[in-house]
C-alpha cells in the first residue's frame, strides 16, 4: 500500500508540473487516503503539502491555509524539519496571495533562514512558486517595509516561525 500511495503521489507531481491541477488533486487525494489508512503520518505531511499548493493555485486560499497549517502541525510533532521548512514557504505563499504582504515577506524570510539552518532548499516546482510569490509581495511593498519584514524573518527562531505560522491571525 505504501508503494502504491507513493507512486500515485509521484504521478500527482507529474500532473502538477504540467499544470494539470485537477488530475494532480485527484491523485494527491487518493495517495493521502491510502497513507492515512495505513497510519503513515510522515508521508501524509508531504502529500498535504502538495494539496496545499493545489488549493492555492485554484484560488482556494482558506483551504490552502488550513491544509498547510495541518501539515505544519504534524511536521512539528514529528520533528520533520523538511516538512516544517516546506510548510513555512507554503503559508508565506498564502499570505502573499491574500495581500498580507509584510507577514508574507517575514514568513518567506523565516523559511529561508530555516532552510539554510537545516540545509534544505525547495524542489523545483515549489521554489518557482515561492520565488514568484516572494517577488510579487516585495514589489508591492515599499523597499523599507520589505527589507524590515525580510530581516525579521531572517532572525526568527524556527519554533517562533512555526508558532507564528500556525496562529498568526494576520494571515487568516
Amino acid at each position: 500500500d505504501q508503494g502504491i500511495a507513493s507512486a500515485i503521489n509521484t504521478l500527482g507531481e507529474v500532473d502538477r508540473a504540467e499544470r494539470n491541477l485537477v488530475s494532480a488533486e485527484q491523485r494527491y487525494s487518493e495517495s493521502l487516503s491510502i497513507f492515512r489508512s495505513i497510519g503513515d503520518t510522515a508521508a501524509s505531511v508531504s502529500v498535504l503539502h502538495n494539496l496545499g499548493y493545489i488549493a492555492l493555485n485554484q484560488g482556494e486560499t482558506n483551504t490552502s491555509q488550513a491544509i498547510f497549517r495541518e501539515a505544519l502541525g504534524l511536521a512539528r510533532d514529528l520533528k520533520d524539519r523538511l516538512g516544517i521548512f516546506s510548510m513555512l514557504g507554503g503559508l508565506a505563499c498564502v499570505a502573499s496571495e491574500i495581500g498580507h504582504l509584510e507577514e508574507a515577506v517575514e514568513l518567506f524570510g523565516a523559511a529561508d533562514r530555516v532552510g539554510k539552518l537545516w540545509g534544505y532548499a525547495g524542489d523545483r516546482i515549489d521554489q518557482e512558486e515561492v520565488d514568484r510569490r516572494l517577488a510579487q509581495a516585495m514589489a508591492r511593498l515599499d523597499e523599507v517595509s520589505s527589507r524590515r519584514a525580510w530581516e525579521r524573518g531572517q532572525v526568527m527562531e524556527p519554533d517562533t516561525a512555526i508558532e507564528c505560522a500556525l496562529h498568526d491571525d494576520a494571515i487568516s
